[in-house]
């Protein structure tokens, strides 16, 4: 979904993760389709280093790991089921990358000085949660 923003094209992308139903987030970011999906294989596959175990989900990216990136969580949508290339599921955008990990890793682009630690307070939570269960 395109949004005009004052100088520059703003896109609103819809965030899901097949494993978890009714987890749907909405995050705008001047990053077109290819540079966020490429983003957020990277967060995945710097995620998977950090904790092989449990998956980030789509309220982990929009809340804590897109912000890093100057990518802002939004509500104010409103969403046309046609924008396919804005709507991307994160397990399958993992799928599609996963044989590229290493290469996307490697993108100086995407290294944040701060990912790794809030990678580990978002695991450490996930933790937290599934002790209670």
């Amino acid at each position: 979904m395109n949004m005009k923003g004052e100088d520059k094209m703003e896109n609103t992308y819809k965030l899901t993760f097949v494993h978890c139903e009714g987890d749907v987030q909405y995050v705008s970011t001047n990053m077109n389709p290819d540079q966020f999906e490429l983003l957020l294989a990277y967060i995945t596959f710097e995620g998977e280093d950090v904790n092989q175990y449990y998956p980030l989900i789509a309220l982990d990216f929009a809340e804590q790991l897109l912000p890093l990136y100057g990518c802002k969580k939004t509500t104010d949508v409103d969403w046309n089921e046609d924008d396919d290339d804005f709507d991307i599921d994160l397990h399958y955008n993992r799928e599609r990358y996963c044989g590229r990990a290493y290469e996307i890793q490697a993108m100086k682009k995407f290294h944040h000085p701060e990912l790794k630690n809030v990678l580990t307070k978002v695991f450490e939570k996930i933790e937290d949660e599934q002790k209670k269960y």
